[in-house]
Formats: structure tokens, C-alpha cells, sequence
């Protein structure tokens, strides 16, 4: 066996493998929204879920992907160029999810709209959730001023 056929071989366990768990992560997800929070077994003692370790996990993340591109695009430091942008997509894409993490743990997900739309001004989370939003158009914003001389090239080729 050649060691292209082995590597592609172990590309391939590697992806259906992930696929599974893309499977079983999408199906906890509906059970999860279909039979409500009493599926995730929180009670008093421990109120807090894994996904709210996922959530700091990714927010810590898109804040040190952010810091990188400052590195370059705000303190001028050209030898990091070539992950700038990818470094704000990292950035945007952790931020996403960090959401999507706080949607999983709120008790109706239906009602994630009622964060932006009604204010109450006592929560944190109401807060929270409209500095996250400020923080992914900031981070879309300086995305498109990262890539325009890209899409310039792009747009003269075709």
C-alpha cells in the first residue's frame, strides 16, 4: 500500500468521524429545543452547563484572534500580514459561535430575540448580548477594510 492510499485512507476515517459527530451534535441539539432544559440534567448544585465553558472558551478565543489583527492592522507589525484576515475570520466565526453557545443554554431559545428587542435594564445579559452584536459588525467592519484591495483585484480580473 502506497502512502498516498494510507494517508488518504486515514483523511477519510478523520472525516467520517467527524461527521458523526456533526450527526449526534445536531440531534442533541433538537432534543435539546424539542424536550426543553430539564434534557441537560442542571439543577441548584450545578447550574451551569458545558456549554457555558464552550461559550468562555470561544469569546476568549475571537478576543485573541481580534488582538492579533490589531497586531497588525492597528500597531503596524507587517511580519504577521499573512494571518491578519484569517485572524479576523477566526476571530468573527468563534464569536458566532460563542453565541450560539448562550442560545443552547437559555431556557426557551425561541425568546432569543426578546434580548435585543425588549431592554431590561437589570440584566446582564440584555447588555451582553447588544456589546456582542457591536463587537461582530466591528469585526465584519474591519474585515471588508482588510480584504477591499483584495476584492478590488477580484473585481478587475473578472
Amino acid at each position: 500500500m502506497s502512502e498516498y492510499s494510507h494517508n488518504n485512507r486515514r483523511s477519510i476515517l478523520w472525516y467520517a468521524f467527524l461527521i458523526l459527530l456533526m450527526v449526534a451534535g445536531t440531534v442533541a441539539v433538537f432534543i435539546r429545543a424539542k424536550e426543553g432544559i430539564i434534557v441537560t440534567n442542571i439543577t441548584s448544585t450545578t447550574p451551569w452547563g458545558t456549554w457555558v465553558a464552550f461559550y468562555i472558551y470561544f469569546v476568549g478565543m475571537s478576543a485573541g484572534a481580534f488582538l492579533l489583527s490589531t497586531l497588525i492592522y492597528v500597531f503596524g507589525m507587517e511580519q504577521y500580514e499573512k494571518i491578519g484576515k484569517d485572524a479576523l475570520l477566526v476571530a468573527i466565526l468563534s464569536m458566532v459561535l460563542a453565541m450560539v453557545f448562550i442560545l443552547l443554554d437559555l431556557g426557551h431559545m425561541e425568546r432569543f430575540w426578546h434580548a435585543l428587542w425588549y431592554m431590561n435594564w437589570t440584566s446582564v445579559l440584555a447588555y451582553e448580548v447588544r456589546f456582542y452584536v457591536l463587537y461582530v459588525a466591528l469585526l465584519l467592519s474591519e474585515l471588508y477594510f482588510a480584504r477591499r484591495i483584495d476584492l478590488i483585484k477580484t473585481s478587475v480580473v473578472n
